[in-house]
């Protein structure tokens, strides 16, 4: 038996049952990917944190927890 896409939803446009798709692949040109890299980094894109990396670590990360008795995946 062939695989079958386990999240596929009919209702959703870009779900198939053998996987997902772009529905709007018309609007994608082969080399727009490379053309929206280039031009990010020519605009020096992303920016770096307005308060410096050293507060954005500080204010969005958290310790990872490995504490626990029960059966654990890590």
């Amino acid at each position: 038996m062939a695989w079958q896409n386990p999240w596929y939803d009919a209702s959703l446009a870009h779900h198939t049952p053998h996987g997902f798709r772009n529905p709007e692949e018309e609007l994608r040109q082969p080399g727009d990917l490379q053309r929206w890299r280039r031009e990010r980094k020519q605009q020096n894109l992303p920016l770096p944190p307005q308060s410096g990396y050293t507060a954005f670590t500080a204010s969005w990360c958290q310790q990872a927890d490995l504490s626990g008795e029960d059966d654990r995946v890590w």
